[in-house]
């Protein structure tokens, strides 16, 4: 299941924004100060366990369901909707693809959130997190 995992963070990597697994990522947000800096979008990936299902060849043990929680940071609601447009079908992508000893048979998008407003900062940020399930074979 590493390798998926590894795949997933990889194909989620692009030059345009930061990549996080279970944390902010260490470059992300504001580049310089909140007043004359830029702010680079980020994603933090969130991997639950992986589950057995008995699926289609009645076989739990090779048969496992992986969650995936992405969170999209941007500064405003325009840059956070736009990183999403982007990145979820970087995720859709995976369908039918082979991971070390793991094949994706399908990526299911479960919800795609809305843009929530972060006070938490001396800016505001805007966020949306999505949650997907990828179906696999081993």
């Amino acid at each position: 299941m590493n390798e998926l995992i590894d795949d997933i963070m990889s194909a989620l990597t692009d030059s345009r924004w930061d990549v996080g697994d279970h944390q902010f990522p260490k470059n992300a947000g504001w580049q310089g100060d909140q007043i004359t800096g830029t702010f680079k979008p980020f994603v933090v990936a969130y991997f639950s366990g992986s589950t057995d299902i008995d699926g289609s060849f009645g076989s739990p043990e090779s048969e496992q369901r992986l969650s995936v929680t992405l969170n999209l940071f941007g500064a405003k609601r325009s840059q956070t909707t736009q990183l999403a447009d982007v990145v979820r079908p970087l995720l859709k992508d995976l369908n039918q693809t082979l991971h070390g000893d793991y094949f994706v048979q399908y990526v299911a998008l479960d919800i795609i959130g809305s843009v929530q407003r972060l006070d938490s900062w001396d800016k505001p940020l805007f966020l949306i997190t999505d949650r997907y399930t990828l179906f696999t074979t081993q």
